[in-house]
């Protein structure tokens, strides 16, 4: 069997799909090997090749033509995202497979591409939230829909930091040495990891900021670091300005693949409000490294996080919610350290790349080409 995979980002950028697409190539590979598949890999925005792999700098149309070419000659089609949905329609009919994340698959399409939605025989979604938002806004046939929640990719360490999934840090001592070396200071440390672009204010990254004088006035040691950045990262610079914060939020806009780790590990409590995220990848980035998580009580989230047992899910649009958790848990160590143990063996049981590379590898043996009337909604 020969698959074609047709992906918009994969190493040159950071961001929860990109983080999956690193997880199903490198899953494809193992698979391919394994049972003597052979793959072939397009990825529009990247710009260096690698085995398997062909790049295209962000060029739509040679991706688009390369796209066509190479269906010809594939028995499955995989496609990373749907906007790419409209190739479709320029494909054979070979198995035209669709890979779904979060809110771009619950948003109004160009018709080309909603045509394109017609052609496709399965559609695998990262959780059941975006499932369910996905048939119910398209109309899709919910037989031919699978749940295939998201992983991280098990990386060595890399100059000398720990690794990001293994071994989570224990100790004061250890917490310290990686905050003097990320230029942070002492106290009970707050997280947020994620984009901060104007267009995904639903994120409520400014809840969160709103709330820090109330933390601060329960714990004076109580700081907050944003990890990110985008084209809203000057609004809520302001905003940390206006509610006097700017010395209790730390914005840390350059972050590296191997710093990363070390902000999860440094931090005592990991936070995102977001109330439309299609599953949470920074969640499994957390828990995997053993820490407590506060998250939105909507979208994905809940699939993720378990309530009152691997950290706490609010609605950040109550007041006084969002800071009543935060505060709650940075007062009680010993039950943020039991729900990140919590968060460690749950991601470890449902989440692991062993175990999302199992999933793969089953959906891809017993799925065959499905013949019924394809129909999306009016």
């Amino acid at each position: 069997m020969k698959i074609l995979v047709l992906l918009s980002d994969l190493h040159d950028t950071l961001g929860g799909i990109q983080s999956f697409n690193r997880s199903l190539v490198s899953a494809l590979r193992e698979l391919s090997r394994s049972h003597g598949w052979t793959l072939q890999i397009l990825v529009l925005n990247d710009s260096r090749p690698a085995p398997t792999i062909e790049t295209f700098a962000g060029s739509r149309v040679r991706f688009m033509w390369a796209a066509l070419r190479a269906s010809h000659t594939a028995d499955r089609v995989l496609f990373g995202h749907i906007h790419f949905s409209a190739l479709s329609m320029g494909m054979p009919d070979v198995e035209k497979w669709l890979i779904i994340h979060g809110i771009e698959a619950w948003n109004p399409l160009p018709r080309t591409k909603r045509l394109g939605l017609l052609k496709m025989d399965h559609v695998l979604a990262v959780s059941e939230f975006t499932k369910d938002r996905f048939v119910d806004f398209h109309g899709f046939d919910p037989r031919r829909c699978d749940v295939f929640p998201n992983t991280l990719l098990p990386l060595p360490s890399r100059g000398g930091n720990p690794p990001p999934q293994s071994s989570p840090i224990r100790g004061e001592e250890a917490v310290r040495n990686y905050r003097r070396r990320l230029g942070l200071p002492d106290g009970k440390m707050i997280l947020t990891v994620s984009r901060l672009e104007t267009s995904e204010r639903y994120k409520c990254i400014d809840r969160m900021i709103l709330a820090m004088p109330a933390i601060v006035k329960r714990d004076p040691r109580a700081f907050y670091v944003l990890v990110g950045q985008g084209t809203d990262l000057a609004r809520l610079k302001a905003l940390a300005a206006q509610v006097h914060m700017q010395d209790r939020i730390y914005f840390a806009q350059r972050v590296s693949p191997d710093e990363l780790p070390l902000y999860y590990q440094s931090c005592d409590l990991f936070v995102l409000p977001s109330l439309e995220e299609g599953f949470g990848i920074v969640f499994l980035e957390a828990m995997a490294q053993a820490k407590a998580c506060i998250g939105a009580k909507a979208g994905g989230v809940p699939e993720v996080i378990e309530d009152q047992v691997t950290g706490r899910l609010v609605d950040p649009r109550v007041p006084g919610s969002l800071e009543k958790q935060v505060m709650e848990l940075l007062a009680h160590p010993a039950r943020r350290r039991h729900m990140g143990t919590a968060g460690r063996e749950r991601f470890e049981k449902n989440f692991s790349y062993p175990h999302f590379k199992r999933r793969l590898g089953h959906l891809l043996r017993s799925r065959t080409h499905q013949s019924p009337e394809r129909s999306l909604a009016a």
